[in-house]
């Protein structure tokens, strides 16, 4: 008879209990102290603790720009009831950082009223402004938060170099342009600003430069192919130029200054008939815009089409009759023609249209020494506005409120010619280009 295998019943699991439960008496007897500790740790980081640890995460999240992440933690933050005043100043940098600006500003308020600290306020405010281009706001402030950026640096720089732009203060834009290059070296749009500022400084070989450097990042970036290409087209390398803007074409098929640039890089490389050519193939497309007709009357010219030359040149003054330097050409025209218009009206309108443009110049040499000076640059900008472009004048008048808030005339003029202007153009509209 085999041997019976070992009693495993209710008997025999009570005395392991009872050994187990003995065990764990003798060490919790020896080791009082410590496990009371842990016991106490354990409840200070898992119930007492993790408010803290929800607010930690939420900002390195914030910081490093998980804002889904952020998001996450925040509301395990909010659920723990710890501090409503800060759960509002997240929800508030959350909603900036997603590019909410209403939002974020409601939140910023609701912070406020709850007594979070005014000088995270007032430094979250000035970020705020500064995204949505209120620069008149928070002129005071750039001191500070350029010092102190943080992870809001890119919208720091960015909103200081457009203010620097519109104001004329390029080297100040140069300088900050280059903390943000340091600050993001792997990113394009630094660079895309860098080429913005030099090119306004007529420094094009560091426009080439730094455009390069940008596009290495992001090759396909219409702004920058573009900025490069007319940084290229100003020291005379055209070939390089009609290359870029036809990779911008592949691109971007509906853009009007891809096509009449085009056209105006064979013209200067005495490829009228190519110019005239990429003109008409897209002609749907460009026969709306002044410069493409104006580009267009040129390449007629060129090729002795003069009567077709003089028909795109008057459209081109259809379409923006203040632009002198259209009139200056279709005279020319008329005078090669031998015939045409009244020829005397013409020559008075170019012959003062050209004054003007004397007196731009020497108003821009002027603000280059007084930037800040809002007097001349609405001179400029009625000067503008009357002998080059109605658009580009709205621009110049726009910087003169941001450089003068109070400007009265300037004030009437863009309330009576641009009254959907309410100052929330895109951040870039506010700079002017070169008016001469």
């Amino acid at each position: 008879m085999g041997s019976l295998p070992p009693q495993h019943g209710v008997g025999s699991e009570q005395r392991t209990a009872r050994l187990s439960f003995g065990n764990l008496s003798l060490f919790f007897a020896k080791h009082k102290t410590v496990v009371i500790l842990c016991l106490v740790v354990i409840f200070i980081f898992g119930v007492l603790g993790f408010p803290s640890v929800a607010s930690w995460q939420t900002k390195i999240m914030l910081d490093a720009g998980r804002l889904d992440d952020a998001q996450w933690w925040l509301t395990l933050y909010e659920w723990s009831g710890k501090s409503q005043a800060q759960a509002a100043f997240y929800r508030s940098t959350l909603a900036s950082r997603r590019g909410d600006i209403q939002k974020a500003d409601q939140w910023l308020k609701t912070a406020a009223d709850l007594g979070y600290p005014k000088n995270e306020i007032k430094r979250s405010w000035g970020i705020l402004r500064a995204r949505v281009g209120d620069f008149a706001a928070i002129q005071n402030q750039w001191k500070e938060l350029l010092e102190h950026p943080g992870a809001d640096g890119e919208s720091i720089y960015r909103g200081f170099i457009v203010f620097a732009l519109a104001t004329g203060l390029l080297d100040d834009a140069e300088k900050v342009v280059a903390l943000w290059q340091a600050y993001a070296p792997q990113q394009a749009e630094p660079y895309r600003y860098a080429g913005l500022i030099y090119s306004l400084k007529n420094d094009w070989p560091e426009a080439i430069h730094a455009y390069e450097q940008g596009l290495s990042f992001a090759s396909n970036d219409e702004d920058m192919i573009a900025g490069l290409a007319e940084s290229y087209m100003k020291q005379l390398q055209f070939e390089k130029a009609l290359l870029l803007w036809q990779k911008l074409h592949a691109i971007a098929p509906h853009s009007v200054q891809a096509v009449t640039s085009q056209a105006d890089c064979h013209s200067k490389l005495g490829e009228s008939g190519e110019g005239e050519k990429v003109l008409k193939k897209s002609y749907s497309l460009v026969e709306h815009d002044p410069q493409a007709m104006s580009i267009l009357g040129r390449v007629y010219l060129e090729q002795g089409k003069v009567q077709d030359s003089i028909e795109a040149y008057e459209k081109s003054i259809s379409l923006q009759p203040e632009d002198i330097a259209v009139k200056r050409d279709l005279l020319h025209a008329y005078r090669v023609a031998g015939t045409g218009g009244d020829l005397t009206k013409i020559e008075a309108q170019v012959l003062e249209g050209q004054i003007a443009l004397e007196n731009m110049k020497e108003i821009s040499n002027k603000l280059s020494q007084q930037p800040l000076n809002a007097d001349l640059r609405y001179q400029l900008a009625m000067l503008t506005w009357k002998w080059k472009s109605h658009d580009e004048g709205l621009r110049w008048l726009r910087v003169v409120l941001l450089t003068d808030p109070t400007h009265e005339k300037a004030r009437q003029f863009l309330k009576k010619h641009a009254p959907e202007d309410r100052g929330r153009q895109k951040v870039l509209d506010i700079v002017p280009t070169k008016s001469f």
